[in-house]
């Protein structure tokens, strides 16, 4: 039995600069008021009525393995807190906006679904959401957003009075779009922003990314097994006595090398049906006898086919070992099965199979 194998065989680094991204956390607007409404906090900026609230850390980014799905994490949670506003008088009518328009993505993170807005003139997008003194809210925001310091009347947003608007933000960036090697270079964005205006003028507040640059680097194993031939004995036809019978155990192993540690799946497909799914690889093209096809097994687990596919999740898919590190042999064996009850024809058998490895 031949096994051809797939491999992906590259090592991408990718250098991500992050420059002054501003983080536009919401957009309040505060009408019909004689007098100031709040409290400003923060730091001027430029004298333009713009105020840092605080920074976001630099961004970290993970390995990423090489077949993840596409929509997939390359930062952690980033939190911070830090206050807005201050002594608000009541009832200012306040309203509540995305500055961004959203990519019409979503990403599941811990049971809650996040809308994923787009970094211009990249492929990578973010997820956020904002918390006052309850629940944490995701973009964009449903109102009421915080009971503490806002009211609702007829579906209309009002402050209370002598409130202080204490927000914690939190960011994840998230991979939108394939990323090839190389430098990537963020320009200055906006993507949310906060402010009040008053007879007093009109403030906004951002929450910063500071500027900052992170390597991507792709996770994968090389495969050092190139063809592999697989000699099963001659046997007679009685040690097939009935439909699934097994015999003629042959092992043989499978060389990998990973140089980072990686949870390493394999799909087996059979190269003479790829669309099947049992676990049974079919006699290929040449063979002579009939009612006898090749059983699979890994650590003493039958394995069934999958399609040619690395994609995380691809039918069939299955483990090799979690954080597998370092020149690893992956044991399996392979025997004869009937595959009918009707009778069996002497004669040669050939199975061929590919794999497909997959690092997650």
């Amino acid at each position: 039995m031949k096994f051809m194998p797939k491999h992906f065989n590259f090592y991408k680094l990718l250098t991500l600069h992050f420059g002054k991204i501003f983080i536009l956390i919401g957009l309040f607007f505060l009408h019909n008021s004689s007098y100031a409404s709040c409290t400003v906090q923060g730091t001027n900026i430029g004298g333009l009525n713009l105020y840092l609230f605080t920074t976001i850390p630099p961004l970290t980014v993970a390995n990423i393995p090489a077949s993840t799905p596409l929509i997939t994490p390359i930062s952690d949670w980033y939190t911070t807190t830090a206050t807005a506003f201050s002594n608000c008088i009541p009832n200012e009518r306040l309203s509540l906006a995305a500055a961004q328009p959203s990519t019409n993505l979503t990403y599941d993170d811990n049971g809650t679904t996040y809308t994923i807005f787009k970094l211009p003139n990249s492929n990578i997008g973010y997820i956020a959401s904002v918390q006052w003194t309850g629940a944490y809210q995701t973009l964009p925001f449903p109102l009421p957003v915080d009971k503490g310091w806002c009211f609702l009347v007829g579906g209309i947003c009002y402050s209370a009075a002598n409130r202080t608007v204490l927000l914690t933000a939190k960011i994840r960036f998230i991979r939108i779009a394939p990323l090839s090697s190389g430098v990537i270079s963020l320009p200055t964005t906006a993507t949310y922003i906060m402010g009040w205006t008053s007879d007093g003028g009109s403030y906004r507040g951002l929450f910063r990314v500071e500027p900052t640059s992170a390597i991507i680097q792709t996770q994968s194993c090389t495969v050092n097994t190139s063809n592999i031939q697989v000699q099963l004995p001659g046997i007679q036809t009685a040690l097939l006595p009935s439909a699934g019978s097994t015999t003629g155990a042959t092992p043989f192993n499978i060389s990998i090398n990973c140089p980072n540690a990686v949870n390493a799946y394999m799909t087996i497909t059979d190269n003479s049906n790829p669309a099947q799914t049992s676990n049974i690889i079919q006699a290929a093209s040449g063979s002579t006898t009939t009612g006898i096809g090749v059983q699979i097994k890994q650590n003493g687990k039958i394995i069934s086919m999958g399609p040619d596919s690395s994609m995380a999740g691809n039918p069939n898919q299955f483990l090799i070992g979690n954080n597998v590190i370092g020149n690893q042999l992956i044991p399996f064996s392979a025997s004869y099965i009937r595959t009918s009850a009707g009778s069996v024809g002497v004669g040669t058998l050939t199975a061929r199979a590919t794999f497909t490895m997959s690092y997650q």
